[in-house]
């Protein structure tokens, strides 16, 4: 790892095309109530996020990201040691957010080292975006994390075709809340916070491997997939060790997973539709066996003058079920009807509203903000979280964690 520590310093000293951007984010949250086993009312983090790009000549780039951040809640590391496979149960202290080299040649990419893999086009969930794991210290704000692939892509048709293969050595699995902190899902109705001991994760070994087919039209845009890894989510084997006191043992295990999906984007008046959807089957790996089920996601979006908003609903049908509990927040959504609306009040500030309602009403969620400019590189954001349902749900189960918020971007 100290190498590319090295690699980074040479960037910075070198000039000539040579680009850096970043920022510096200062976060503090208010929550009104306090949960069981999390008495705290308040929690503030900074991050700083630097990026770097060497365009070592005019096939070749190399990219570079380092993100360094510190809380007050005890989420994130105390070492200054650099991670590289995220697979710590709380944040790194330093990390890199992306490095790779990319090269261009005619019509191939390829890119190879840390790096972030988007595929789908839906906003709030994401049913094919099989490369894209998450951080979920607190799910409502969760942020994806950076995998370590081989992608290549090569063009056809002037660019309106393009065939994307991905090769991931090992998998990066998502980042689940922190025992004791709030946003751990706990069974309702326990008497006080139980001691939850978590045993060392095997990991899969297996490569995470995927093809994607995509082709744009003139008003019609669509793509095929294929996913065949493991589920970055884990599922949670809770036994208990004692009753009195109580102690539990969760221990993480990763289901085997193939994907067929796809999605397809249409732009037309007045609306622009998009649908996204994939099956899902799971073959037992290890101890770890999932559901086979398919989720998909329909969206439509407008955008009129300084408004935009749009209108998604979330769906699945489990053909079998494991009986195992799986920390998934996407799937949590389905049932649930999404949306979001914002408003450019001027070349300086924005209003966004975000919300997601169970259609059986057994959860909600809505999400406030107001960013405004204050100077050219300086941006502040105010925020409130509402958060209402049935505990039996899996975003109803935080109704307690409304929050307001407080950010600071400095950018540079």
């Amino acid at each position: 790892m100290r190498y590319a520590v090295w690699i980074l310093t040479i960037f910075c000293a070198r000039g000539q095309n040579f680009e850096q951007t970043g920022f510096l984010e200062v976060t503090a949250r208010a929550f009104p109530q306090p949960r069981v086993g999390d008495a705290s009312r308040g929690t503030a983090e900074a991050l700083l996020r630097y990026n770097a790009v060497y365009f070592v000549r005019s096939w070749l780039r190399i990219d570079a990201g380092l993100d360094a951040r510190t809380d007050s809640h005890r989420e994130t590391e105390r070492s200054p040691a650099i991670s590289w496979r995220d697979r710590g149960t709380p944040r790194p202290a330093l990390a890199f957010r992306n490095f790779n080299a990319t090269f261009r040649k005619n019509r191939l990419t390829l890119q190879v080292g840390k790096q972030i893999i988007h595929w789908g086009s839906a906003d709030t969930v994401q049913p094919i975006n099989r490369f894209a794991p998450r951080d979920y210290l607190n799910p409502v704000e969760s942020d994806v994390l950076p995998v370590t692939a081989a992608r290549a892509s090569v063009e056809f048709a002037g660019g309106t075709r393009r065939l994307e293969l991905v090769v991931a050595p090992f998998m990066t699995p998502s980042r689940l809340p922190l025992a004791r902190q709030r946003w751990m899902p706990l069974p309702p109705d326990l008497p006080g916070y139980p001691e939850i001991r978590q045993p060392s994760t095997v990991y899969p070994g297996r490569a995470q491997l995927g093809a994607l087919w995509s082709h744009a039209l003139s008003r019609f845009e669509y793509s095929a997939c294929i996913f065949d890894g493991s589920n970055y989510n884990p599922a949670l084997d809770v036994a208990t060790i004692s009753v009195r006191p109580l102690v539990l043992e969760a221990t993480k295990k990763f289901a085997k997973m193939r994907m067929y999906g796809g999605d397809l984007v249409w732009t037309g008046k007045p609306f622009t539709v998009r649908a996204e959807g994939g099956y899902f089957q799971s073959t037992r790996q290890g101890l770890a066996r999932g559901d086979d089920y398919t989720f998909y996601v329909l969206q439509i979006d407008k955008q009129r003058g300084s408004w935009s908003g749009g209108l998604a609903y979330a769906g699945q049908h489990i053909t079998r079920n494991a009986r195992e509990y799986l920390f998934d927040p996407d799937r949590a959504l389905a049932g649930a009807f999404l949306g979001r609306v914002s408003r450019r009040i001027d070349s300086r500030s924005e209003l966004r509203l975000e919300s997601a309602a169970h259609r059986d009403g057994l959860a909600m969620l809505a999400r406030l903000e107001y960013s405004r400019a204050v100077t050219v590189n300086w941006r502040a954001t105010v925020g409130f979280t509402f958060i209402a349902g049935d505990s039996s749900h899996f975003v109803g189960q935080f109704r307690g964690n409304g929050y307001g918020r407080v950010s600071n971007r400095y950018s540079f």
